[in-house]
């Protein structure tokens, strides 16, 4: 089982998980693919490649609310305005940076428990969630500004 949570920059945030009352699904995990630049020059067979790159990705959030319905949904609403940015933390290991592209959106009748929602990640990568520096070179300081 996983979880996940999003911390906005504006201080809300909001988590995914059955221990906090909601099922749900990000798509996609991985699976992050290449935007390929090639040319082909007179009389040539076959294409050269001349630059790749990796642009950002949307990541879709589904599920279903299983407690406190109303009071998750409230607090769904708040955190993930459209346009707020964020991080989204995934099993506390891993994170992105995102913005919301689509709030929540709820279904209606017999499936009034489901939502729907989805991030833009610029960085289309997970990153490590541990904070890490590194001291390069390690000099010592020999002087002082005024």
């Amino acid at each position: 089982m996983y979880n996940a949570r999003f911390l906005s920059d504006s201080g809300r945030k909001f988590r995914f998980g059955y221990e906090y009352g909601n099922i749900f699904d990000i798509d996609p995990i991985s699976g992050i693919s290449a935007d390929i630049s090639t040319s082909q020059g007179f009389q040539q067979t076959g294409e050269t490649v001349e630059n790749t790159s990796t642009g950002g990705i949307e990541r879709q959030i589904a599920g279903k609310l299983i407690r406190n319905i109303n009071e998750q949904k409230h607090d769904m609403l708040k955190a993930f305005a459209p346009g707020m940015f964020g991080t989204l933390y995934f099993n506390e290991r891993y994170s992105c940076r995102c913005v919301v592209k689509q709030s929540p959106q709820f279904g209606e009748g017999k499936n009034k428990e489901t939502f729907v929602l989805t991030l833009f990640c610029p960085n289309s990568y997970w990153l490590s969630a541990e904070g890490k520096s590194y001291i390069l070179g390690g000099y010592a300081p020999a002087f002082r500004f005024p």
